[in-house]
């Protein structure tokens, strides 16, 4: 007996399911075509991440090469009658040879010229050496002068001019003296400034506090000494820009951390210089309210209480401290009510020496002013580097994370940083000190903004794990549903198919 099974002959579909069938599927394949020509394009141009082009071989060539684009001179005038022409060059090729012994990172000049070369526009920024013929026997000597005309006295014995060590002398003052700090801090930039300093900033904002620590009020003559700070601050307009303003604090106590001392002998209230890192009390004196945008530098003038008067910090001859990074403090001790004039002057003299390490001014030659070129063309440079270590650190970053994104606005900053950086090269090639600080100051200021991003750093946290845990819950259940449509219809039409066979042969 044959038991083979004979195949069950295929499902018919009525004439209503057929039509169901062809319009099930006229509208999967309608969903899946709007899927993928709608719906993928869109999904890939609103999740695709912009990445602008940096300028990396730009950056890549000046992290190499800054150090032998930076080349300035400064010129130095000497009052030598033309027909001695001879001496300037021979005291030239002293100098040259020694600035070639110190191996600096930097191309560095002092160049000399003759007086009589100045022309009408040269002004009182100028470097002059004025050559002056001792009467005695006494020895040479050097006079730095300390005023705003940058000029330095060179007093000549006899017996040097004899000898012929002139030009010796002029250079080692030049080099050994009037510009060692320069020098040796240019041999230095690679290093880590010193922690007293400030963070460098274009603007800051300086103000100067009247603290009180007992209950009756302390009047003083601010109008008129403060003139006299704010021509200190307008002298450091190259380095950087000073806002200024002053407030008074009345009942503000020594903070319960402060360790006096009282000296019975001497009749005084003793700080040690290690217990000022805790004289200061932020919380309750006020000092922590500032609202700006720029950096603050706070110095203060603390009246103490009556009953802890005088207060005297040990072995500080100017009974006054600074506050690495943020200020300096001046205690004054009085039994009057106002302070006057003159005091303030006093005290603003010490607040500017404190201002001048703050900012990371050299302590030598004596005049100010030289010291303040000095510092504006290091700063210049230092600005230069830190700016290249931006636009590098912000190169190896969108290299290492491809994810991230580069906004437009991010390339317009590389390209005006590097833009910047090459037209203050041209500035300190041309001697146009000041005008170098701002160009570095704004290059420096725009590398910053570039590397911080703020659309890059949101990016920066937003992995490809993350983007699955989104879209998972999301597209898996319509896909799941898409997917079983079309199995069904496929599985419709493959028999409708065949009883359109059927039909046909029958």
């Amino acid at each position: 007996m044959n038991t083979t099974k004979r195949p069950s002959p295929p499902v018919k579909l009525s004439k209503l399911e057929k039509t169901d069938v062809i319009w099930r599927r006229r509208i999967i394949f309608s969903i899946i075509s709007i899927a993928v020509f709608i719906g993928i394009p869109l999904w890939i141009k609103t999740t695709t991440i912009h990445r602008a082009e940096l300028p990396v071989s730009q950056v890549n060539e000046l992290s190499s090469s800054i150090y032998s684009l930076i080349n300035y001179e400064i010129p130095v005038y000497v009052n030598v009658p033309k027909p001695l022409n001879g001496l300037i060059d021979e005291t030239q090729v002293l100098i040259d040879s020694e600035i070639e012994k110190e191996k600096l990172p930097v191309n560095f000049r002092i160049v000399l010229k003759n007086s009589y070369s100045k022309t009408s526009n040269s002004g009182g920024n100028d470097y002059n050496l004025e050559l002056v013929m001792l009467e005695d026997e006494e020895g040479d000597a050097v006079y730095v002068s300390p005023f705003e005309d940058r000029t330095t006295k060179l007093f000549l014995s006899s017996t040097v001019i004899v000898n012929g060590l002139v030009s010796d002398f002029i250079m080692r003052t030049l080099i050994h003296d009037l510009f060692r700090s320069e020098i040796d801090m240019l041999k230095k930039i690679h290093e880590a400034e010193s922690i007293l300093k400030i963070p460098y900033s274009p603007d800051y904002h300086v103000t100067i506090s009247l603290l009180q620590g007992g209950a009756t009020p302390t009047g003083w003559d601010i109008e008129e000494a403060s003139k006299l700070f704010v021509n200190y601050l307008n002298n450091l307009k190259s380095v950087a820009g000073f806002a200024f303003d002053s407030q008074v604090e009345h009942y503000e106590r020594l903070s319960n951390n402060t360790d006096l001392a009282y000296d019975s002998e001497k009749g005084e209230f003793i700080l040690k210089e290690s217990d000022t890192s805790t004289f200061i009390d932020y919380s309750e004196w006020g000092l922590d309210q500032n609202t700006e945008l720029v950096p603050s530098i706070n110095f203060i003038v603390y009246v103490p209480d009556k009953k802890f008067t005088p207060i005297k910090i040990e072995n500080s001859q100017s009974n006054s401290f600074i506050v690495p990074q943020w200020g300096g403090v001046c205690i004054f001790n009085t039994e009057s009510n106002y302070i006057e004039k003159q005091e303030l002057i006093q005290i603003f003299e010490i607040f500017a020496s404190q201002l001048f390490q703050l900012l990371g001014v050299p302590s030598a030659p004596k005049s100010p002013y030289v010291r303040i070129d000095t510092l504006t063309r290091l700063q210049t440079i230092r600005n230069l580097d830190n700016s290249i270590d931006n636009l590098v650190s912000l190169v190896k970053l969108v290299k290492q994370l491809p994810n991230i994104a580069i906004p437009e606005i991010t390339s317009d900053q590389v390209k005006k940083s590097i833009e910047l950086i090459h037209s203050t090269i041209k500035e300190l090639e041309k001697g146009s000190w000041s005008q170098a600080s701002k160009l570095s100051g704004d290059a420096f200021v725009l590398s910053q903004k570039a590397f911080f991003q703020k659309d890059m750093v949101q990016q920066v946290y937003f992995p490809d794990e993350h983007k699955m845990a989104v879209y998972t819950p999301l597209l898996g259940p319509f896909a799941t549903i898409l997917v079983l449509g079309l199995l069904r219809s496929l599985k419709e039409f493959k028999t409708l198919e065949i009883q359109e066979k059927q039909a046909k042969s029958d």
